[in-house]
Protein backbone atom coordinates (compact mmCIF):
# COMPACT_ATOMS: atom_id res chain seq x y z
CA UNK A 1 0.00 0.00 0.00
CA UNK A 2 1.22 3.47 -0.82
CA UNK A 3 0.31 6.57 1.10
CA UNK A 4 -2.27 8.73 -0.69
CA UNK A 5 -4.02 12.07 -0.25
CA UNK A 6 -6.61 10.62 2.13
CA UNK A 7 -3.83 9.20 4.30
CA UNK A 8 -2.12 12.60 4.41
CA UNK A 9 -5.38 14.11 5.65
CA UNK A 10 -5.92 11.30 8.18
CA UNK A 11 -2.41 11.88 9.54
CA UNK A 12 -3.15 15.58 9.91
CA UNK A 13 -0.08 16.62 7.92
CA UNK A 14 0.30 20.14 6.63
CA UNK A 15 0.01 20.70 2.90
CA UNK A 16 3.77 21.16 2.48
CA UNK A 17 4.71 18.01 4.42
CA UNK A 18 1.97 16.01 2.67
CA UNK A 19 3.17 17.19 -0.73
CA UNK A 20 6.72 16.04 0.03
CA UNK A 21 5.45 12.68 1.25
CA UNK A 22 3.27 12.12 -1.82
CA UNK A 23 6.09 13.13 -4.15
CA UNK A 24 8.09 10.17 -2.86
CA UNK A 25 5.43 7.74 -4.11
CA UNK A 26 4.45 9.65 -7.26
CA UNK A 27 5.61 7.04 -9.79
CA UNK A 28 5.18 3.57 -8.26
CA UNK A 29 5.22 1.78 -11.63
CA UNK A 30 8.73 3.03 -12.39
CA UNK A 31 9.98 2.08 -8.92
CA UNK A 32 8.42 -1.37 -9.15
CA UNK A 33 9.96 -1.86 -12.59
CA UNK A 34 13.42 -1.18 -11.13
CA UNK A 35 12.87 -3.82 -8.46
CA UNK A 36 11.29 -6.35 -10.81
CA UNK A 37 14.20 -6.17 -13.26
CA UNK A 38 16.90 -6.46 -10.60
CA UNK A 39 18.96 -9.62 -10.26
CA UNK A 40 17.29 -10.23 -6.90
CA UNK A 41 14.03 -11.34 -8.50
CA UNK A 42 13.14 -14.30 -10.65
CA UNK A 43 10.38 -16.87 -10.71
CA UNK A 44 10.48 -18.58 -7.34
CA UNK A 45 11.85 -15.61 -5.38
CA UNK A 46 10.24 -15.57 -1.96
CA UNK A 47 9.94 -13.02 0.81
CA UNK A 48 11.61 -14.17 4.01
CA UNK A 49 11.68 -11.21 6.38
CA UNK A 50 10.81 -7.59 7.06
CA UNK A 51 13.50 -5.48 8.70
CA UNK A 52 14.07 -1.86 9.66
CA UNK A 53 17.05 0.03 11.00
CA UNK A 54 15.79 0.12 14.59
CA UNK A 55 13.69 -3.08 14.53
CA UNK A 56 10.90 -1.18 16.30
CA UNK A 57 8.75 1.70 15.10
CA UNK A 58 9.57 5.25 16.13
CA UNK A 59 7.02 7.78 17.30
CA UNK A 60 7.40 11.29 15.98
CA UNK A 61 5.47 13.67 18.24
CA UNK A 62 2.87 15.99 16.74
CA UNK A 63 4.43 19.31 15.85
CA UNK A 64 2.73 22.60 15.04
CA UNK A 65 3.07 23.38 11.35
CA UNK A 66 3.78 19.77 10.39
CA UNK A 67 1.34 17.22 11.85
CA UNK A 68 -1.67 17.30 14.18
CA UNK A 69 -1.07 13.81 15.59
CA UNK A 70 1.89 11.66 16.60
CA UNK A 71 3.26 9.60 13.70
CA UNK A 72 4.32 5.97 14.07
CA UNK A 73 7.10 5.31 11.56
CA UNK A 74 9.39 2.44 10.61
CA UNK A 75 12.57 3.93 9.15
CA UNK A 76 14.87 2.41 6.53
CA UNK A 77 12.63 -0.58 5.89
CA UNK A 78 13.79 -3.39 3.69
CA UNK A 79 12.37 -6.68 2.54
CA UNK A 80 14.70 -9.63 2.67
CA UNK A 81 14.10 -12.14 -0.09
CA UNK A 82 15.59 -15.46 -1.11
CA UNK A 83 16.25 -16.44 -4.71
CA UNK A 84 17.73 -19.85 -5.48
CA UNK A 85 19.51 -20.00 -2.13
CA UNK A 86 20.84 -16.42 -2.36
CA UNK A 87 19.62 -13.71 0.01
CA UNK A 88 18.90 -10.21 -1.29
CA UNK A 89 17.64 -6.96 0.18
CA UNK A 90 14.97 -4.76 -1.35
CA UNK A 91 14.95 -1.19 -0.02
CA UNK A 92 11.39 -0.09 0.82
CA UNK A 93 12.04 3.21 2.59
CA UNK A 94 9.87 4.57 5.37
CA UNK A 95 6.54 3.12 6.45
CA UNK A 96 3.98 5.26 8.26
CA UNK A 97 1.06 3.94 10.28
CA UNK A 98 -2.27 5.37 9.13
CA UNK A 99 -5.14 4.40 11.43
CA UNK A 100 -4.81 0.67 12.11
CA UNK A 101 -2.82 0.06 8.92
Amino acid sequence: MLVNGQDVQALGLTEAVGKDLLQGVANPAAQLQKVATSKSFAPGTRWTRFDSSLLMPNVIPAEAGKAKEDLTVYENVMAIVENQGETAFVQIGEMVRVGDV
